[in-house]
């Protein structure tokens, strides 16, 4: 029980980092503590192990998070 506790924080903790990541409006503040958080989690391999993604969405959020990145 403890294990699926750990994973379900852990997901949510990603969904809000990736929330903040792909929001192009998101404060420069913001963003900067949500990469920080990325690299810490182990960036976007680590995290397609959490939220259990396979290799097509794990593509589709690395684009989307190279295209904000370069607007910001």
């Amino acid at each position: 029980m403890e294990l699926l506790k750990k994973n379900t924080g852990q997901k949510n903790i990603v969904e809000k980092v990736l929330s903040v990541l792909v929001d192009s409006e998101s404060s420069i503040t913001d963003y900067n503590n949500a990469i920080e958080d990325y690299n810490e989690l182990g960036g976007i391999d680590a995290i397609s192990k959490i939220m259990e993604w396979d290799k097509v969405q794990k593509k589709n959020w690395t684009l989307k998070i190279k295209n904000i990145n370069n607007l910001k």
